[in-house]
């Protein structure tokens, strides 16, 4: 009391709650900047060029405007991956937004990359993946295209950087909608089931 003299003890985290931690309730104190923040947006942009989203003036307008989240914007599902990994190391996040274009259809796609690394995620594509992991050819395994195979094997490799009971939440038109966007869900949910996903 006597060292915040100036303010109530009813205030939570020195009215400040976006930049302090209050555990105890007892002193609010500063983020620990060392430690990686345990929400990461991911935003995955299609229209890359050299005035585009990743300039170097909106990287650092969208760290702004996401505060205490990590926010890491990239080419593709690979891409992604690649930064999370560097970000997190051995530990996990708690929530991970992935936010990307989707399809301008009626089916339930997100796109997970441009140029060389473009493609959508499907129900179709992702099952294939389930069902043929090591991308093999054999006797009824549906073998995917190098580019599908290696963002769904990164897209695997972001959902194992969630803790357990963690959130995903899949940000992209179309992505949840209808009959396949159901379908969508339910194999989101057979490739990651110790997760919640929000398609």
């Amino acid at each position: 009391m006597q060292k915040y003299a100036a303010l109530s003890p009813y205030i939570y985290a020195l009215d400040n709650p976006i930049s302090h931690l209050d555990i105890e309730g007892a002193e609010g104190a500063n983020f620990n900047s060392n430690n990686p923040k345990p929400n990461t947006i991911i935003i995955i942009d299609t229209y890359m060029n050299v005035n585009g989203p990743l300039s170097p003036t909106n990287t650092a307008n969208a760290k702004a405007h996401h505060g205490q989240w990590n926010v890491i914007l990239a080419t593709s599902m690979i891409d992604a991956e690649s930064q999370m990994k560097k970000y997190y190391g051995d530990s996990k996040a708690k929530n991970v937004v992935i936010h990307s274009h989707g399809t301008t259809d009626d089916k339930a796609r997100f796109v997970f990359g441009t140029g060389e690394q473009s493609g959508r995620f499907s129900p179709e594509v992702l099952q294939a993946y389930i069902d043929n992991p090591k991308n093999e050819d054999g006797k009824g395994l549906k073998r995917l295209p190098e580019v599908h195979y290696n963002n769904a094997v990164a897209f695997n490799g972001i959902t194992n950087m969630i803790e357990d009971k963690g959130n995903l939440v899949i940000a992209a038109c179309h992505a949840g909608k209808g009959d396949e966007g159901n379908e969508m869900g339910k194999v989101l949910h057979e490739i990651a089931p110790n997760i919640n996903i929000y398609p």
